[in-house]
């Protein structure tokens, strides 16, 4: 069974179950008050979206991460990928949690928090686990 899919499906769903909760008004909404935070907050959320996108999209081209995968078993090399796979899906994770946390929390509805968090799921597209870069990973490196 291929389980960075499943952890990556159920990412989404828990920060959409998030999303649900602010929109239902079972969470409140509009606890962060304050002109000068909310601004503050729209540059974290802009500064965090970028960086863990960035980093998510690059995690496998890194030397580090490319350097587990040389010289190693085909199994060996399935299990390492799925957890950078799982390492890739918490980072996205964090970044939609962060985004919806601050885009409800703030007292105006950050618009920027909210662009943010489109950014990240457009971004998501290109973190999907497949096999394929499973291989070239081993492939490259054999």
């Amino acid at each position: 069974m291929f389980y960075p899919r499943i952890h990556f499906f159920a990412a989404h769903v828990l920060a959409a179950l998030l999303y649900l909760c602010f929109v239902q008004g079972w969470l409140t909404a509009g606890f962060i008050a304050g002109k000068d935070l909310n601004y503050t907050l729209s540059v974290l959320a802009v500064a965090i979206t970028l960086g863990g996108v960035y980093f998510c999209l690059r995690l496998l081209s890194l030397q580090r991460i490319r350097q587990r995968f040389q010289g190693i078993s085909q199994e060996e090399a399935a299990r390492r990928y799925q957890q950078v796979a799982g390492w890739r899906t918490v980072l996205l994770l964090i970044v939609y949690l962060t985004d919806i946390i601050l885009y409800f929390g703030s007292a105006g509805y950050a618009s920027s928090a909210k662009y943010c968090l489109i950014i990240a799921l457009i971004a998501a597209v290109f973190c999907w686990p497949s096999k394929s870069e499973q291989q070239s990973l081993t492939t490259d490196n054999a």
